[in-house]
This record gives structure tokens, C-alpha cells and sequence, in this order.
């Protein structure tokens, strides 16, 4: 968007679902859908419901995929040992 490539109607795909900055960064791009492979928990369980809230405002929705990620050990920090 910074270039002057509109983003508005978008849909995202992506590794991790948005955390909360990114969420809010998609809100103001107006990016309609999110896909994710690997779910993302607020780390502060009292704000959590917050997160899920102004996740609720991207129009049609966050939504996790249950595909194969032969690269999940490599992509999510969580997992790496």
C-alpha cells in the first residue's frame, strides 16, 4: 500500500495467524480475509478477548487451514526446539 498498490478487498495468506499489531495494520489496508496455517495466542491471557475483538472487524473473517506445513519446525518458533 506504501507504493501506491491497493490492498483494499485483499485476502492474506499466511504461516501464523496476524498478531495484534498486525491485525490492526490489515484493519486499516482493509483486507477482507485471512487464511492461517498456525494459530497465535495473545501472550497476555487478559487481553486476549481484546485481540479477538478487533479481529471480529476484518469483514469476512480469520480463518486457520488444516494443510500439511512440512516446514512448521522451520516457520514457527514455538515449535523449534
Amino acid at each position: 500500500a506504501r507504493f501506491g498498490i491497493a490492498t483494499e478487498g485483499a485476502v492474506l495468506y499466511s504461516t501464523m495467524r496476524p498478531c495484534f499489531g498486525c491485525s490492526k495494520e490489515l484493519l486499516q489496508a482493509k483486507v477482507r480475509a485471512v487464511y492461517f496455517l498456525h494459530d497465535w495466542i495473545y501472550p497476555d491471557s487478559e487481553r486476549q478477548q481484546s485481540y479477538l475483538d478487533l479481529q471480529s472487524h476484518i469483514t469476512d473473517g480469520i480463518h486457520g487451514m488444516s494443510i500439511e506445513d512440512a516446514d512448521a519446525s522451520w516457520a514457527v518458533s514455538s515449535l523449534r526446539d
